[in-house]
């Protein structure tokens, strides 16, 4: 008898764990995003999360995109936002979420505390610093490196996370490095002797495709719930152009509700950010040619970053 209800229990605790990787329960949507860029781009979502046939949308708020991963392993998301790069190796590790979007294009900036640099062609023979070697960070400005034919530049990967980096410029312990959004602006505020010299920028190279390939942030939706609900799918999209758009049309209110929301704790430098942030909706089956550009710049320089190749068709969703 014992051992029968042990066995019951034993089976009870797997079927509740079973239900736990399930992506969300019946009446909600769970949309799981990094903070930064992302938040700003879903702000007015945020603020105002709509109920759509029936189910509430949920928002799942982590500090590094590496917990919105990690959710998404599990299951545990119907809908979420992560860089671009990151979206292809889990799709490529079986990982099932498909690309149906691109909000933010590009939040990487070249800043300096030196007064003797002032663009690109100065920074030969210096050292930029760079959070994490096999980043995007990393990757883009090699690929950037090599765009712009700059020799006798040293990198720097002493510095582990964006915040170390821009703490060293703060403080003067570094002079140049690769920094992101919103922390540019931070930074820019606290010290105005801190300068952007350049954005990132992703070139195509190819006139027929967009100048800025620079696709940095995938929004994905769970497979399994594309192919059940391909309807409410779009309504989801539908919201979250929504968003993108009011995000940049109306900077200030945009910059209110991320103080509101606690995501910043000044409204003028959220302001500042706003537009730093590069925030244009674009659908992903409209930019294929575009996305597999810049997917293919990490699969030369790190092939590791996107899983050892190229997604296939598969990973991007079509319009219904």
């Amino acid at each position: 008898m014992r051992s029968k209800l042990l066995h019951i229990v034993m089976l009870m605790f797997t079927l509740l764990s079973m239900l736990s990787c399930d992506r969300s329960s019946a009446d909600e949507i769970t949309i799981g995003i990094p903070d930064g860029p992302s938040v700003i781009s879903l702000i007015r979502l945020i603020d105002n999360p709509p109920v759509i046939e029936g189910k509430q949308v949920k928002f799942v708020i982590h500090s590094e995109p590496l917990q919105i991963q990690a959710l998404m392993v599990q299951k545990k998301l119907d809908f979420a936002m992560l860089p671009t790069v990151m979206a292809a190796n889990l799709y490529n590790k079986n990982v099932d979420y498909r690309l149906l979007a691109v909000p933010v294009w590009g939040t990487l900036y070249i800043v300096t505390n030196d007064s003797s640099l002032h663009d690109t062609s100065d920074l030969h023979d210096r050292t930029v610093h760079i959070f994490g070697q096999g980043t995007t960070a990393d990757v883009l400005f090699r690929h950037f490196m090599q765009q712009k034919q700059l020799d006798n530049l040293k990198i720097d990967y002493s510095y582990f996370t964006n915040q170390e980096v821009a703490l060293g410029l703060l403080n003067r312990t570094i002079q140049t490095a690769i920094v992101s959004e919103p922390l540019v602006s931070m930074m820019v505020a606290k010290d105005p002797q801190i300068r952007i010299i350049s954005e990132l920028t992703v070139e195509s190279g190819q006139q027929h495709l967009q100048q800025n390939i620079f696709a940095q942030t995938a929004f994905v939706v769970n497979a399994d719930l594309a192919v059940e609900n391909p309807g409410l799918v779009e309504k989801v999209l539908s919201h979250v152009e929504a968003s993108c758009i009011a995000v940049r049309i109306r900077p200030e209110n945009t910059a209110r509700l991320l103080f509101q929301h606690k995501h910043t704790d000044d409204i003028g430098i959220a302001m500042r950010s706003i537009p730093l942030c590069n925030i244009k909706y674009v659908r992903a089956n409209e930019i294929r040619e575009e996305l597999n550009q810049y997917l293919r710049i990490f699969f030369t320089f790190d092939p590791a970053s996107i899983g050892g190749k190229l997604p296939d068709d598969q990973f991007i969703v079509d319009e219904e």
